[in-house]
């Protein structure tokens, strides 16, 4: 979420209160545990992805994919195309698509 410079609004927080990475609003009762399956899910894809050969592990391009996956009908531009495609083979998406760049 943008802020607008010099408006005292901080980063992450909006009138309605908290908002998570993909802009939905956390609720009290579940949003920890939202979380925490987001990691297991993170972790999950760390550990059991097909990566090209020489490749390791990257949190960051599970951590896009996820973000991906949870939105929907998007679209990763990346470096690795190798990499997200592993992860997205574990994660199932609807809608995902890939551009190398």
């Amino acid at each position: 979420m943008a802020t607008p410079a010099g408006s005292g609004a901080r980063p992450g927080r909006d009138s309605q209160g908290l908002h998570d990475f993909a802009g939905q609003g956390l609720g009290t009762g579940h949003a920890g545990h939202q979380h925490v399956l987001d990691w297991r899910r993170l972790g999950t894809a760390l550990g059991a992805a097909k990566l090209p050969p020489k490749k390791k592990p990257d949190t960051v391009a599970a951590w896009v994919t996820l973000s991906a996956v949870k939105h929907g009908s998007a679209v990763v531009f990346t470096s690795d195309p190798g990499d997200i495609e592993a992860y997205l083979a574990l994660m199932h998406p609807v809608d995902v698509h890939i551009v190398p760049v």
